[in-house]
């Protein structure tokens, strides 16, 4: 190469440089913490930690596997997006290396998510913020999960109105599993309606108590498993415990549902692998911190019943600490 042609290259060369450097600082500035330990703060989106169990076990094997420090935060309140705000902030502050939240499905949270994205990872677990881009999700397919639903209330009921259980669980996660329980229903040519379920606790047991005791016969879908938990206690209470009455269905599961399932007082429910989303938010905090982004990951889900409950696949999802 000639001299002349040299000088060029090198000038094009060294206006380049900066430029990259510029474009990819922070692989560049900011080293991979490639051992740990690493610093995750989980948020919850409730102040219950029962219906967290099973994600808890996910998530401290996870730790243990990827050498982490989790500190797992649940709400004073439900639902309460100035709290996730709060704790976004203390977080950080307090030097989380990741961040995971099960986020309040609120426009309130989108920006102060994307400022603490550009500090740290953030991981959505199991629910992500209608209409915010760019947000990795560790979650499965709500909306088809709740359509599965549907075609097995179906399948084993005809002709009886069907009630569909609202609870404020304030996240996508439900916003999607309703859509699909309703198309499915619609598309089946069924009728149905919904009831909205009161916050405080023993205000709803009392509530949904009433609900199956005056309409004898109806078929009640919830769509979350505290709410599956508290209709299933009312309708045990209640003496309804033959499969044509008031047959319940629901999207999740808790501890205690998962005994009033044995016990058919729940006929069927759609579960998605809990264990699996907090030991892969986890996974994916740390794939993050080391700059190594996979983007959203879709989790599996099984309809479980009476008849397939002990089958390998269902058992891994239902009774997890057997592991």
């Amino acid at each position: 190469m000639t001299r002349k042609k040299i000088i060029p290259f090198v000038f094009i060369l060294l206006l380049f440089i900066p430029a990259y450097i510029f474009l990819n600082r922070d692989d560049i500035f900011t080293p991979a913490k490639s051992s740990g330990p690493y610093e995750i703060s989980v948020i919850c989106r409730g102040k219950s930690s029962e219906s967290w169990n099973t994600v808890k076990l996910g998530i401290d094997q996870a730790a243990k596997d990827f050498n982490a420090d989790v500190s797992f935060i649940t709400l004073s309140k439900n639902n309460s997006v100035s709290e996730q705000i709060s704790l976004l902030s203390r977080e950080i502050k307090n030097g989380a290396d990741g961040i995971v939240i099960a986020p309040v499905n609120s426009d309130e949270l989108k920006k102060p998510l994307e400022q603490t994205a550009k500090k740290v990872p953030v991981i959505a677990m199991q629910s992500t913020v209608a209409g915010m881009d760019g947000l990795r999700t560790v979650s499965c397919d709500n909306y088809r999960m709740g359509r599965s639903l549907a075609a097995e209330l179906v399948k084993k009921r005809t002709g009886e109105p069907v009630v569909i259980l609202q609870g404020s669980t304030g996240s996508s996660a439900a916003a999607e599993s309703l859509r699909g329980v309703c198309d499915g229903l619609k598309q089946a040519g069924r009728a149905f309606s919904t009831f909205d379920m009161p916050n405080d606790g023993a205000a709803s047991y009392q509530a949904v108590r009433q609900e199956i005791s005056k309409k004898a016969g109806t078929v009640f879908v919830a769509l979350d498993g505290e709410t599956l938990e508290t209709a299933a206690r009312a309708k045990k209470d209640l003496g309804k415990l033959s499969e044509s009455e008031s047959p319940l269905y629901g999207i999740g599961i808790t501890n205690t549902g998962v005994s009033l399932l044995e016990e058919k007082i729940i006929s069927a429910v759609a579960v998605d692998n809990e264990y699996n989303i907090g030991y892969l938010c986890i996974k994916s905090a740390v794939d993050s911190i080391n700059h190594q982004d996979d983007g959203n990951i879709d989790v599996d889900f099984l309809i479980v019943n009476h008849s397939n409950m002990y089958d390998t696949e269902s058992e891994h999802m239902l009774f997890p600490f057997v592991r």
